[in-house]
């Protein structure tokens, strides 16, 4: 009876301690308390582990398989590695997010626990080790509102360190009586504690292995045994840690493995703890308000003072170690271990000092050699287990003194210790600031979340820097990402710990966003919709953004606006072929130097070619002497993580040539890119000669070749060109190559330098020829009709030009190509003209004829519609643009109603018309309402406005005497 009273009264006073943790810690973390629900410390990591809290609780529910593949950083998998994934604490916090769906409120109470429960199990720890409960909540205090965990406080990461505790708690029961229960219990809580926080999961390895070393030590100095079968359960209680550990670890080992994401040794100096830093304190702490100068006031997350009461508690326990030499030598030394390795790997005395080169510290050897300290970014980290080490020591200090107390001056000490622990740590305000949720949540979110198809989407703004040097970039990301909680779709972007390849491509593209090739690149990743937040630019920028999408045409198009948030639509583009591969091989080389080719990429599609990580394509390049080929060697070519569209020139740097080779030939062998041969060509040796001063250069454009066939908005027109440099050039010259109109304006042009500025001017040979390619992106705009391509060169910053010759030789101030042709989008040339063809064969100024059109119906009621489809046939060119037109006509003649305009809607005009091409032409006749009932004819033919004055029908007898040719009659119904 006495026991279970005893057990009872243990209870409700375990009870009450853990209530006075709850009162403490909404106290200690004032105002969080009364803003857990719209509030949150900043929008930077606090937003990120918001939205990983909701993904875990959603994705572990609806698709626990795939929990890793979270929606941004799109298309890579294992994004959820980038960071912490918190599985332990998303189970502990699951019941708030699923009763209320607020991702804030989840957060806020893990923080709000993480204080609760580390206070408590840290009581429980100081208890067990002293045997006193006031003694445990001073361990408690210690431990929960260090100024650490303050400097901490936007990482709930390394705020839940509650399972710490428990497992040294029960390593110390399993150790030293092998109970099963115990040893469960120990294997339960390191689990929960690696789960909660990989990052620490090296923290709580190190306390444990330390232990164990401790007892093996004393086991041997005392030559006992440990207790039965010890080291026999240990092995399935391993076993189960490694059941529960691994599985969710291995994303993590294949994004370290995949992506390079790990730390350099130089990467861990600036979150190494100087010894200053152990003298710096919360900014909103008493210390700090009082000015006091021995203390270093910050916000950041190394506020390292462990603080004057617990120190001086934890001496007490060292002054009277013999009567808990195990403990106080344990923690003693977990302590000492911990503080040289948050030094990083080595010494710094100031803040923002300089590491002493020539005191290194142990940190650098596990760096090296420990497995997974190289995903360690900050040693100052290790203070967690100075601060349970300082916990346990103040515990053991405090028991020795109330030892000595009797009663109430026992009970008073207690409220002593407490009182002056809480006061001297204490740091509020602690930061809260306002974040939407519910309905305060912009609309274009929801609107997302409405969308069936599961888009892929791409928020702009995004960052400006490329080490996210501002704040609000930062946040900015963070606060997208926890928007997304409310929608889920797929990112292209996101924050995190860690930042893909593809990420710093999309931020580079979205400096000059929308262009033409940023919005290849978002086509390639498969984008769908842009969303633009106004909000977070400035007034001319927003301008220009819309002056740019006007432009844009179909490629991309407002479809939602929500206050400030607009919605554009991405049209997915079209694919015209494969990315065609290419190599330019000079024929010259000069004596003594390695011999440059280049290799050049054109993709003709709207969307870009895009590799989630660095590429390599192999290539071999065979020498050849007297037309006999040598021995190959093979290359190495890094390809860009993404290939907009246009082209992309790589250079390949060879060896020196051979003596006595005479050839060269090249293809790919390997990589992403379909083996084929690039070419071969001659070589010979040549000595660049001097140049004289006031040399007048010269340029030669042998050749200015475009394609023959048809070109539509937004394809791309290569223009291929060899120049030739009759003698060697002075200065680097850049190339210009424009389309221009019938008024010689320029419609859209490149200017590069050659080679993409892999191979200038002054480095060419003279009479070597170099033929480049450049990539014209005709606009989505552009009009129907023929263009011409013209060529020429200047040299930065005077705009000096050399003297041009065209390929006969002749001086020239710029090179015309023979004209192409555009013709308009959505249209299509073709000679299948179906079935239910009428013929007509009528001839229209022996330039035109009209060969059928499709059948048409012959019976109508006013109000219809009549539609059909002529086919044309062009017999001579022409730079006229005629006006077709389809006349209903009543039996005087008189039109009644009627469709006039130019041929396919404008898409093909006349001017562009080659003689044998058949167009088709779709026409749509609105009869009127009032339309008399009767028979009525349709009649076609073509005219010239002004005027108009109309083509003379030939060689056709059913026609009238407006040039007019005769279709079909058609019967109009009361």
């Amino acid at each position: 009876m006495r026991t279970q009273t005893a057990k009872k009264t243990a209870r409700h006073a375990d009870l009450l301690i853990f209530g006075l943790f709850i009162a403490s810690s909404a106290l200690m973390t004032f105002p969080l308390i009364l803003q857990m629900a719209d509030s949150i410390e900043n929008w930077g990591d606090p937003l990120l582990n918001a939205w990983i809290l909701a993904w875990d609780v959603r994705q572990g529910l609806s698709a626990p398989l795939n929990l890793y593949d979270a929606n941004v950083f799109y298309p890579y998998g294992n994004t959820l590695a980038y960071s912490e994934s918190l599985l332990a604490s998303a189970l502990l916090v699951a019941p708030i997010y699923l009763l209320s769906g607020n991702a804030i409120l989840t957060y806020n109470a893990l923080v709000f626990l993480s204080f609760v429960l580390s206070g408590f199990t840290a009581y429980l720890l100081g208890r067990e080790v002293t045997e006193s409960r006031a003694a445990g909540v001073v361990a408690g205090f210690v431990f929960a509102f260090s100024m650490y965990r303050y400097g901490e406080f936007s990482h709930v990461q390394l705020l839940t360190a509650q399972w710490m505790p428990l497992v040294l708690l029960y390593l110390f029961r399993f150790l030293r009586t092998a109970s099963l229960r115990s040893g469960l219990a120990f294997a339960l809580f390191f689990c929960l504690q690696v789960l909660s926080s990989f990052y620490q999961a090296f923290y709580i390895a190190l306390a444990v292995a330390l232990y164990a070393a401790f007892v093996a030590l004393r086991w041997l100095a005392w030559r006992t045994r440990p207790p039965r079968n010890t080291l026999l359960k240990a092995v399935p209680l391993a076993a189960f840690i490694a059941l529960i550990v691994v599985p969710p670890s291995l994303p993590y080992v294949t994004v370290q493995r995949e992506m390079g994401m790990y730390r350099t040794l130089q990467d861990t100096y600036d979150g190494s703890a100087a010894l200053m830093h152990y003298l710096s304190v919360p900014a909103n702490s008493l210390y700090s308000r009082a000015g006091i100068s021995l203390f270093r006031p910050t916000a950041n997350d190394e506020t390292l003072f462990p603080g004057f009461v617990a120190s001086a508690l934890g001496l007490a326990a060292l002054l009277t170690w013999r009567a808990n030499r195990m403990a106080v030598g344990y923690f003693g030394a977990l302590i000492g271990l911990s503080f040289v390795l948050s030094l990083g790997p080595n010494l710094t005395v100031d803040i923002r000092g300089t590491p002493i080169p020539w005191l290194p510290l142990p940190y650098g050897l596990l760096h090296d050699y420990v497995p997974g300290f190289q995903a360690m970014r900050v040693p100052a980290r290790f203070a967690i287990l100075i601060t349970l080490g300082m916990a346990v020591l103040a515990a053991v200090g405090a028991a020795r003194l109330l030892a000595a107390m009797r009663g109430r001056q026992r009970l008073g000490l207690s409220a002593a210790f407490i009182f002056l622990l809480g006061i001297e740590s204490i740091s509020i305000p602690v930061r809260t600031t306002p974040i939407e949720v519910g309905d305060r949540v912009p609309e274009v979110y929801r609107w997302l979340a409405a969308q069936s198809d599961n888009p892929i989407i791409f928020e702009y703004p995004t960052v400006q820097s490329r080490y996210l040097l501002y704040t609000e970039e930062m946040e900015r990301l963070g606060r997208y990402q926890y928007l997304s909680t409310y929608h889920w779709r797929r990112s292209v972007t996101g924050y995190s710990g860690f930042f893909p390849p593809l990420f710093w491509a999309i931020q580079r593209e979205a400096q000059e966003f929308p262009s033409l090739s940023s919005i290849s690149l978002l086509r390639g990743l498969g984008v769908k919709y842009v969303i633009v937040h106004t909000s977070d630019m400035d007034s001319d920028r927003w301008d220009e953004i819309s002056r740019r999408v006007a432009k844009l045409d179909a490629d991309m198009r407002p479809i939602a606006a929500f206050g400030s948030d607009r919605v554009f639509h991405l049209t997915p583009g079209v694919d015209r072929g494969q990315l065609r591969a290419e190599a330019y091989l000079p024929d010259t080389h000069q004596r003594g130097e390695a011999y440059v080719a280049f290799l050049r990429l054109l993709n003709v599609n709207d969307k870009a070619v895009v590799y989630k990580m660095p590429t390599e394509v192999t290539l071999r390049a065979t020498w050849s002497k007297a037309s006999s080929p040598m021995v190959g060697q093979e290359h190495q070519v890094d390809l860009p993580l993404y290939i907009p569209k246009g082209t992309v020139v790589l250079p390949v740097t060879l060896q020196e040539v051979p003596p006595g080779v005479d050839g060269l030939a090249m293809e790919i062998i390997g990589g992403p890119l379909p083996a084929q041969a690039l070419g071969s060509v001659g070589l010979k040796t040549v000595t660049r000669p001097s140049t004289l001063a006031g040399h007048a250069d010269a340029l030669q454009v042998e050749k200015l070749e475009v394609p023959s066939r048809s070109f539509a908005p937004r394809e791309v027109l290569p223009v291929r060109i060899k120049w030739r440099a009759p003698a060697a050039l002075e200065r680097n010259y850049s190339i210009f190559v424009q389309l221009v109109d019938g008024n010689n304006r320029a419609v859209v042009g490149v200017d590069t330098e050659p080679l993409q500025g892999n191979y200038p001017t002054s480095r060419w040979q003279p009479g070597e020829v170099i033929e480049d390619v450049y990539a014209l992106v005709l606009p989505a705009n552009i009009s129907a009709g023929r263009y011409r391509v013209l060529t020429g060169a200047y040299a930065l910053p005077d705009m000096d030009t050399p003297r041009l010759m065209d390929s006969t030789g002749g001086l020239v101030d710029q090179v015309i190509a023979g004209s192409i042709r555009v013709v308009g989008s959505d249209g299509r040339l073709s000679s299948e003209t179906g079935q239910d063809i009428r013929l007509v064969n009528g001839v229209l100024g022996n330039i035109v004829a009209l060969r059928g059109f499709q059948a048409v119906k012959t019976e109508a009621r006013p109000g219809d519609t009549l539609r059909l489809t002529l086919f044309w046939e062009a017999l001579d060119s022409t730079d006229a643009d005629y006006t077709a037109f389809v006349h209903l006509a009543n039996a005087a003649g008189q039109p009644v109603a009627q469709s006039d305009g130019q041929p396919a809607g404008g898409r093909f005009p006349t001017s562009i018309w080659e003689p044998g091409e058949l167009v088709p032409d779709e026409r749509e006749i609105k009869l009127p309402a009032n339309l008399p009932p009767g028979r009525y004819q349709l009649k076609a033919g073509m005219y010239l406005l002004p005027g108009p004055r109309s083509l003379s029908v030939q060689h056709r007898r059913e026609s009238d005497d407006e040039n007019r040719l005769y279709l079909a009659e058609v019967q109009i119904a009361p």
